[in-house]
């Protein structure tokens, strides 16, 4: 009896080895996804052409988005409109009347 269980324990300890060293050297590449090609760790990937010029596109529109409402929507920036010089008054001015002499 005792050497059938040294047998079986022999065979369990030689299986959980072999596929210890079965997972450690297996080379780690996995696909991320089916357009990008296999995955690395710590190296990016060359990315494809169309997301280049996207990008550019879409930084460009972005930008003149930004300066153009900087341009004509600037109040929003000061947080509030100036008023209008011709509401003014000359007193509020400070402009003597037409008929003061200087």
């Amino acid at each position: 009896m005792l050497l059938s269980r040294g047998k079986q324990l022999v065979q369990c300890v030689a299986q959980t080895t072999l596929k210890r060293n079965r997972l450690v050297n297996k080379p780690q590449v996995r696909k991320a996804s089916d357009w990008d090609g296999p995955w690395m760790y710590r190296e990016p990937g060359k990315p494809a052409r169309t997301a280049y010029i996207t990008a550019e596109v879409g930084g460009g529109f972005a930008i003149w988005w930004i300066l153009w409402h900087c341009w004509h929507d600037w109040h929003h920036l000061v947080g509030y409109d100036l008023p209008k010089h011709e509401n003014f008054t000359d007193s509020e001015l400070g402009i003597p009347p037409d008929d003061a002499v200087c």
